[in-house]
């Protein structure tokens, strides 16, 4: 089924669009900015005016050499990629050790083992995305950029909060922890 850049059906991944790059949803949950991060790299390289017909990711393949296009907005979406994978230094890891730290202490370490088992599976998909960015020649001609300032500022302020909530995770955990304190 084709997507359109930015619209993701039911159970799709923010790689590709469809179920194909496989991914848990508990993953895009704990990325954090990581989650909407990617697929607004995704529909930035689509049409390059408001009013163009917006280009269609319904494969893998529509990656293939985006890292030589487009170096800026394919580091980005592999920063989301690989922290929707849980890989330090980055916010998903966090994310994903919290939550499994919670359901480790809720008596459910079968649950945990089930979503670790599902986390290693996604990241190998993540993976095949930034290697086929990377890696691959290009297929066919290069799409228009975007070139909205909006969506740019966006996406880097996501990259860096991204890698910055990674690095120093605490200063939300405190903010949380102060938060629920105050809140009861």
């Amino acid at each position: 089924m084709p997507v359109v850049a930015g619209a993701r059906p039911a159970g799709a991944t923010a790689a590709t669009g469809t179920g194909e790059a496989g991914g848990d949803g508990e993953a895009e949950a704990a990325g954090g900015v990581a989650g909407p991060g990617a697929p607004a790299v995704a529909a930035g390289d689509g049409a390059a005016r408001a009013d163009a017909e917006p280009v269609e990711r319904s494969s893998l393949d529509d990656f293939r050499g985006f890292g030589r296009r487009h170096a800026w907005p394919a580091a980005l979406l592999a920063i989301f990629l690989l922290s929707l994978a849980g890989i330090p230094p980055l916010a998903g890891f966090w994310g994903k050790y919290y939550l499994f730290q919670a359901g480790i202490d809720a008596g459910l370490a079968w649950l945990v083992v089930v979503a670790v088992i599902s986390s290693v599976i996604s990241a190998f998909f993540y993976l095949r995305v930034i290697a086929v960015m990377f890696l691959d020649e290009p297929a066919g001609a290069a799409a228009p950029v975007s070139r909205s300032r909006a969506l740019g500022l966006a996406l880097a302020i996501a990259g860096v909060l991204t890698v910055a909530i990674g690095l120093a995770p605490q200063v939300l955990v405190s903010a949380a922890e102060a938060a629920s304190r105050i809140l009861g």
